[in-house]
C-alpha cells in the first residue's frame, strides 16, 4: 500500500457494518518519525457491492511535534470483536 493513489471518495453509512476482506500495514521498519509514518489500511466490502481499501490509521493535528506534523492519529474504522 506504499504506492497508494486516491481513486475515489466513499461515501460511508454510520453504524453499517462494514465486512473486513484484508489488512495491510506495509513494510515493517518503514521510515518515519511521525504520525505520517503509519501505514494502516482496511479492506472493506461495500453495502453496494465491490470492495475498497480505506486508510485506518489517518494522521491528526490533534497533536503536533515541533516542526508542526502530525503526532496522533485516528481510527475511523474498528474491527468488531463479536461472533457474526
Amino acid at each position: 500500500m506504499d504506492d497508494t493513489e486516491l481513486v475515489e471518495d466513499v461515501s460511508l453509512i454510520p453504524g453499517y457494518r462494514y465486512p473486513l476482506l484484508g489488512i495491510d500495514s506495509g513494510e515493517e521498519g518503514a521510515p518515519g518519525t511521525s504520525a505520517e509514518a503509519y501505514r494502516g489500511w482496511y479492506q472493506i466490502e461495500l453495502p453496494q457491492g465491490g470492495d475498497a481499501w480505506i486508510q485506518a490509521a489517518v494522521p491528526t493535528a490533534y497533536d503536533t511535534v515541533s516542526d508542526g506534523r502530525p503526532s496522533s492519529v485516528q481510527f475511523h474504522f474498528l474491527p468488531a470483536a463479536v461472533p457474526n
